[in-house]
């Protein structure tokens, strides 16, 4: 079975040296979205091995500012396996995502109050399925880059965009 960890470390990004303990995640799992702004890390989805590996929908956030472990956020609205991820001071993202057994797709797009806590609100839908795509934001449009298309078993070099500030479906940015 796939080694799912709890552990979260972190680097003082100013000064060279190995990384620290920070505290540990509420549940071992992976592979998972991350969604940082300046005060929070949210951090959601994945998998969990029981034995055997079962998707879960949970979110867990930490204050940067200080080490501990993480807590309790909420959930998102569907169960995304290895979902792709970005974030502004605002909102955080998570996109696409291997649809688990329940027949959830893998094109929602998904977001989170990153200052406050609760369940996820749907945004929109991805122009494809997809699970494995690189995020990357500015601080206004967020890209989800590339990904797997598990339906067609296939890489995908779609790029897709959205404006954080808003809702609704991605356009479609360019191709790799």
């Amino acid at each position: 079975a796939p080694t799912r960890v709890n552990t979260i470390n972190y680097l003082t990004i100013a000064t060279t040296g190995n990384s620290s303990d920070f505290g540990d995640l509420t549940t071992a799992r992976m592979p998972c979205g991350v969604a940082v702004n300046a005060v929070r890390g949210v951090f959601g989805a994945g998998s969990i091995y029981v034995p055997g590996a079962v998707d879960v929908s949970s979110v867990n956030y930490i204050n940067i500012a200080s080490t501990g472990d993480w807590k309790d956020f909420g959930d998102l609205i569907n169960t995304p396996r290895d979902p792709g991820s970005f974030s502004s001071s605002v909102r955080g993202f998570f996109l696409g995502g291997d649809p688990p057994p329940n027949g959830s797709v893998s094109d929602v797009i998904q977001y989170v109050i990153m200052a406050s806590s609760g369940t996820a609100t749907d945004f929109g839908n991805l122009t494809n399925d997809r699970r494995s795509g690189a995020g990357l934001s500015s601080s206004t449009r967020g890209l989800l880059c590339g990904g797997y298309d598990d339906q067609a078993s296939s890489n995908q070099d779609t790029i897709d965009y959205v404006e954080m500030s808003t809702t609704g479906d991605a356009l479609d940015f360019g191709d790799l």
